[in-house]
């Protein structure tokens, strides 16, 4: 694997910012109507009892998943955004022949403090479940990330490596 331990570190830090030591329970990341998409579950998030188990998620940020090319793209959305901000390009892709996924991160689409309680290891967790899926369908996955998203992006690489296809960064 490149990189090595300290590349790990300096990708986790760049994404995780000091969240990561915090303690975890169950949350979901759904959809009601693609297959993919309801396959990624197990997120965890931490527990604060001033926060409503079941919060609701904005119609805008729902999860994506459409096109059955043989080349796939996983697109991430950054910190704070939701699948609003990438549904444009996701569309466009499918229309061009890719097959395309844009699963919401967990704390995402939500509420600011249901994002504040979803550690960086969750968001890490939702695309390398995604991209294995994508990886199972697809001869070729590329990824593409907006600002946060493209972080992720750039760890899924490092550690799934020639299994990538390239890299979109934005």
């Amino acid at each position: 694997r490149a990189g090595g331990p300290a590349a790990e570190d300096v990708a986790a830090r760049a994404i995780g910012f000091a969240m990561a030591s915090r303690r975890a329970t169950i949350s979901l990341v759904t959809s009601a109507t693609r297959p993919m998409l309801n396959s990624i579950r197990g997120r965890l998030r931490r527990a604060k009892p001033s926060v409503p188990e079941a919060v609701s998620v904005h119609p805008d940020a729902l999860p994506y998943e459409a096109g059955n090319g043989p080349i796939g793209v996983l697109l991430c959305h950054g910190f704070t955004g939701s699948t609003m901000s990438m549904i444009g390009w996701a569309r466009h892709l499918d229309a061009a022949g890719f097959q395309v996924l844009l699963p919401r991160l967990p704390g995402h689409g939500t509420t600011w403090q249901e994002c504040n309680q979803t550690p960086w290891t969750d968001w890490y967790a939702c695309v390398d479940e995604a991209f294995s899926a994508l990886r199972v369908r697809c001869e070729q996955v590329f990824l593409a990330g907006l600002s946060m998203g493209a972080a992720l992006s750039l760890r899924l690489a490092e550690r799934h490596g020639a299994a990538v296809s390239g890299l979109v960064l934005v």
